[in-house]
């Protein structure tokens, strides 16, 4: 079984990499998709592509309170090409969106 340690780490290194996602996860980790995904859920409660994904949206909330970049910088920044599906999953995931929660900070 995986660390979250060791999980967290790879997708770290990668998080500007908007190809990034669960099978190369799974390669940089040496083990196959299933057996990530029952570590994954294990460990969190969540499914690999959830847990990649927020592991996004918590670094966009930090670099948003930062107020050092644009949005558009941001979700390119943490992987995510299109910074209006950035806003709409930002929003459904905290809430508020990336604008308002700048203001709000």
């Amino acid at each position: 079984m995986k660390t979250i340690a060791e999980i967290d780490t790879v997708i770290k290194k990668n998080l500007a990499d908007s190809n990034f996602g669960v099978a190369e996860l799974c390669a940089a980790l040496g083990i196959s998709q299933p057996q990530l995904y029952r570590d994954v859920k294990a460990l969190t409660g969540m499914s690999t592509v959830k847990y990649i994904r927020n592991h996004r949206l918590e670094q966009g909330r930090v670099l948003l309170t930062s107020k050092k970049m644009t949005i558009s910088q941001i979700s390119t920044e943490i992987g995510f090409n299109d910074p209006a599906y950035f806003s709409r999953i930002f929003s459904k995931e905290f809430g508020v969106s990336p604008k308002n929660y700048i203001e709000i900070v």
